[in-house]
């Protein structure tokens, strides 16, 4: 068994009390709906002291601490393993579906994530990832719009599995 490295518990941890939580905040406190950008590029998601918890590269890589654990399919909306197979997607109802086609979350254009806690998940104009009012001390660079909805598939994934990557159910 692998040990769990302390940044991947902590950003799981924070981004599961952050959905499951069931506090209510205000849609006035949402990021502006942006239209359906379709960036492409490579980003990383890390905590308040910078390190890097999660990154996408240039070839659509997604790492996380070193440690490769698939890849984005911008074109398909989706995360697949590093066999090549769909873990997760946003169908075009911008519902995040499983590999069994099981709703998870509903993922808008902008990134907002919505799963019935009542306080909805979504990145500030400066790339802050947010619950309501409240800084998770997660950031996304760049802070481009286009990609807030890719990185929100990427961070509630990794909630739902609640990494290590090695924990991240086979595709079917």
């Amino acid at each position: 068994m692998q040990t769990v490295h302390l940044s991947k518990l902590v950003l799981a941890s924070l981004i599961f009390s952050f959905t499951s939580c069931s506090e209510s905040g205000t849609k006035t406190e949402a990021a502006k709906e942006t239209k359906n950008q379709s960036a492409s590029g490579p980003f990383e998601i890390s905590d308040k002291s910078g390190k890097v918890g999660i990154k996408v590269t240039d070839d659509k890589s997604i790492f996380m601490e070193d440690k490769k654990i698939g890849s984005l399919d911008y074109k398909e909306n989706a995360i697949l393993d590093t066999a090549g197979k769909v873990v997760v997607r946003l169908d075009k109802n911008n519902l995040l579906l499983d590999v069994n086609n099981k709703t998870l979350a509903h993922v808008d254009s902008a990134g907002r994530i919505s799963n019935g806690s009542g306080t909805d998940i979504f990145w500030s104009d400066k790339g802050e990832l947010m619950k309501g009012a409240e800084n998770s001390g997660y950031v996304i660079k760049p802070a481009d719009p286009g990609l807030y909805k890719f990185a929100s598939i990427l961070v509630f994934s990794a909630m739902m599995f609640q990494t290590p990557a090695e924990n991240i159910p086979p595709a079917q």
